[in-house]
């Protein structure tokens, strides 16, 4: 008797083991190559250029897998030199299309960076839902508090669908949309 009370309760353990291990370890797969951000929906198998410039010990022209993290490219390319500013860009950005990263030193001036990002046209665009701090600023009557505001905005409610509801953020009415909505872009038609 005891031995088959034994034996009930390792198959108890048992069972209780693999099942939750079995819970543990199974996931759902659905399309492993495709990713979603926030309504941007690609393929991780697509290539884009990216180009690092400033303090990055090789900088140059890289192609990385749309969905890579600005972090990674930075690593990839040696990292960051002596005098790189790890405040001046967002590492966690996601590259999702082509684009120039601009690392600056610590002894640069944010007066500098806002020449070295803020040259938009409308047929070169600030997309506003993956702008840095920095790249905000450069935009016309947009000053750090504003800036600030857009990224918060951006982290409580998602991406924005079309340019026009940037005036939702605290800082930017009416006047301030007319000066920037020709040369801001959502990463679509919106």
């Amino acid at each position: 008797m005891k031995l088959e009370t034994l034996f009930k309760y390792a198959g108890y353990t048992l069972c209780f083991f693999l099942i939750s291990h079995f819970g543990y370890w199974y996931e759902e797969k659905t399309d492993i190559n495709t990713i979603r951000i926030t309504g941007v929906e690609f393929k991780d198998t697509e290539d884009v250029i990216v180009e690092l410039q400033g303090e990055v010990k090789y900088p140059g022209k890289y192609s990385v897998k749309k969905g890579t993290k600005v972090h990674s490219l930075i690593y990839r390319a040696g990292g960051l030199t002596e005098d790189g500013d790890p405040e001046s860009f967002d590492a966690d950005m996601i590259v999702i299309e082509p684009c120039v990263i601009n690392v600056l030193g610590k002894s640069d001036s944010y007066v500098e960076a806002y020449f070295t990002h803020g040259e938009y046209s409308t047929e070169n665009p600030c997309n506003i839902n993956i702008a840095t701090k920095d790249d905000l600023i450069a935009l016309p009557k947009i000053g750090e508090i504003t800036a600030e505001n857009i990224i918060n905005y951006r982290k409580v409610n998602g991406d924005f669908k079309h340019k026009s509801q940037i005036q939702n953020v605290d800082g930017i009415g009416k006047e301030k949309y007319e000066n920037i909505k020709d040369i801001i872009t959502v990463g679509g038609d919106g």
